[in-house]
C-alpha cells in the first residue's frame, strides 16, 4: 500500500477520477499529460484543480501600455514646451527628446509591434507624435525662429534618422550633435 493510499482524501480523489486515470502519471493532475493539460486550459502546476487561474495581461497589452506610457511622456513635452520663451529653442529640445526616444525605443519598435500596441490600446501614437511636432513647428514658424518652409514632418524624419544612425552609439551626444548641425540649416538667421 502506498503512503498517499493511507490518507482519508485519497479514496475520494480516487473515486472523482475518470475511468483509466491512476493518478500516478506524468502531468500531476490526475495523471493527465502536459500537451493534454495545456489542451483543455487545465491548471498549471502547483494550482488545485477547481480554484481559478488569475488573469494575468499578455505582452501584447504590457507593450502597449509601456508604449503609450512613454508617447504620453513626449507628447506632454511638447505642451510644456509650446510655453517655452524661444519657440526655436522649444522645437530643438523636442526633437533632442524624439531622438531619444526613437533611440531608446527602437527595440521596441519596428511596424508589427506597434500597430499591436495601437490596436490594442485604442491610440495611433504615430499621429499624436506628429500632431505635437506639428504644433511646435507652427509656432517656431510663426515666430520667425524657423524658415516659413519647414515642415514638421521633415523634421521628423531628419530626426529620426539621426536617431538611426547614431543608435549602436551608447553616448547620445552624437546624436544631439547631429541634430544640432541639421538645425542650423532649418533656423532663419539669426
Amino acid at each position: 500500500m502506498f503512503a498517499h493510499d493511507r490518507r482519508p482524501d485519497a479514496a475520494l480523489r480516487r473515486a472523482a477520477q475518470p475511468p483509466g486515470r491512476t493518478g500516478r502519471g506524468r502531468g500531476g493532475v490526475r495523471g493527465e499529460r502536459p500537451r493534454r493539460l495545456a489542451q483543455r486550459g487545465g491548471p498549471p502546476g502547483g494550482r488545485r484543480p477547481g480554484h481559478p487561474v488569475p488573469a494575468l495581461p499578455g505582452r501584447g497589452p504590457l507593450l502597449a501600455a509601456l508604449v503609450a506610457d512613454r508617447i504620453d511622456r513626449l507628447t506632454e513635452r511638447g505642451r510644456e514646451l509650446l510655453a517655452a520663451p524661444s519657440a526655436g529653442d522649444g522645437l530643438a529640445e523636442w526633437l533632442a527628446a524624439f531622438v531619444d526616444h526613437a533611440r531608446a525605443n527602437q527595440g521596441l519598435g519596428g511596424a508589427a509591434l506597434l500597430e499591436a500596441a495601437e490596436h490594442e490600446a485604442g491610440l495611433d501614437c504615430a499621429a499624436r507624435i506628429r500632431a505635437a511636432a506639428e504644433e511646435l513647428t507652427a509656432r517656431a514658424r510663426r515666430s520667425d525662429a524657423v524658415r516659413p518652409d519647414v515642415r514638421a514632418d521633415d523634421l521628423l524624419d531628419l530626426a529620426l534618422g539621426i536617431a538611426l544612425a547614431t543608435t549602436a552609439d551608447p553616448a547620445p551626444d552624437r546624436a544631439h550633435r547631429l541634430l544640432a548641425l541639421a538645425l542650423r540649416g532649418v533656423r532663419t538667421a539669426p
